[in-house]
């Protein structure tokens, strides 16, 4: 076989597989969307199927541990908190593309840990718990708001 019939047929698989493997995604999804239960009429006969209807969560639980991998009106309550502070990115996920989309990740962690000093938290102790100074170690206040940069016990020239 030639070199050029080789690589056309290495590319041809792995188009292939990519393709079954995206199809696989879709179709898991759809299914996952399209759940269908099999409800019995008063004759025990089986019925139409009908549409999985899970009721949406309409109420916040203030007091749900939240940290990475959780997802939910919780997670989207805490990363409108945290953008809240100027210096806070999440990313641009979401309907409103500003990252806030319900999911605690990565980003929404570095902020929490930003803003907080912490990795997760409920959204009653983020209201309770004091922001987080920002001083690094070896660091000190000036009370101005402002790290010195100097370590501690050195003063300003």
């Amino acid at each position: 076989m030639k070199n050029k019939t080789k690589i056309f047929i290495a590319i041809a698989v792995v188009l292939l597989v990519v393709w079954l493997l995206y199809s696989e995604e879709i179709s898991f999804k759809l299914k996952e969307i399209f759940k269908t239960k099999e409800v019995n009429n008063k004759d025990g006969e089986p019925t139409q199927d009908t549409p999985n209807t899970k009721p949406a969560q309409t109420t916040v639980n203030r007091n749900k541990l939240l940290k990475r991998g959780v997802k939910g009106l919780e997670v989207r309550e805490l990363q409108k908190k945290l953008k809240d502070n100027p210096s806070v990115n999440l990313g641009n996920t979401g309907t409103g593309k500003n990252g806030i989309d319900g999911d605690f990740g990565v980003l929404t962690e570095k902020a929490l840990m930003l803003v907080k000093g912490v990795k997760q938290i409920t959204l009653n102790d983020y209201d309770k718990k004091p922001g987080n100074t920002g001083t690094s170690p070896g660091q000190i206040s000036d009370n101005s708001g402002f790290e010195t940069g100097f370590p501690a016990g050195w003063s300003k020239l």
